[in-house]
């Protein structure tokens, strides 16, 4: 008897040293944030962060842009609607930029590159600014033909004069609002003249002269 007893003391002693429900709680949530810890890592080595872009030096971003211009010096930009060639007009606007930016490091190993630079943009700009002129003259006599406007060239293979023929050019206030409608493009494109007439034998038509530089020169 006195041993059954002792027995029973042994086995309500073992049960006694059981985990309790409170370490039960804190083992099962350790288990389950070790298994999310793991999961974070196996998604971080399957799909690792990228590094952040290193940012480019100033000498870098010269030498870029010099590459991209002789690129467009052989192979120029395909022109397929009139904002193409707005964007393309100021890819090359930028390049005077880069070249500025590129004077200002004061590195003597670029004044050769920076002068090399400078003329191959001349040439470029020489051969660029005449080509968007003719290619957006063609762009405004399709969108205008249905409009009965007249749009002409002048200037000879300059394409640097532009002529408007309509009746309703007969009206001073049709033209002003008509010219504000393309002057930007006008500047942009370095036209040297913009004419409105009513009429093909209209002695009295009304011009304007924007101020832009001509088409050899860097504008800075």
């Amino acid at each position: 008897m006195k041993r059954i007893f002792t027995i029973c003391l042994l086995l309500v002693g073992l049960v006694g040293c059981g985990p309790s429900d409170e370490e039960k709680k804190r083992l099962h949530d350790r288990k389950v944030q070790e298994s999310i810890e793991r999961a974070q890592k196996e998604e971080q080595a399957a799909n690792p962060t990228p590094a952040p872009p290193v940012e480019k030096t100033g000498k870098e971003m010269f030498y870029e842009a010099y590459e991209d211009c002789k690129r467009f010096d052989k192979s120029p930009f395909v022109i397929n609607q009139i904002s193409d060639i707005r964007n393309h007009e100021s890819i090359v606007s930028m390049w005077a930029l880069d070249i500025k930016s590129g004077k200002a490091l004061n590195d003597k190993n670029l004044k050769k590159d920076i002068h090399d630079f400078e003329n191959l943009l001349i040439k470029v700009q020489k051969k660029a600014y005449p080509m968007w002129r003719k290619q957006w003259l063609a762009f405004k006599r399709e969108e205008l033909f249905r409009f009965n406007v007249d749009v002409r060239k002048g200037g000879g293979d300059s394409y640097n004069i532009v002529q408007f023929i309509n009746v309703d050019f007969a009206d001073n206030a049709v033209i002003e609002d008509f010219n504000n409608q393309i002057w930007e493009d006008i500047k942009k494109f370095r036209f040297k003249k913009v004419i409105y007439a009513w009429s093909e034998y209209d002695g009295r038509n009304r011009s304007y002269t924007p101020k832009t530089p001509p088409d050899n020169k860097i504008e800075y």
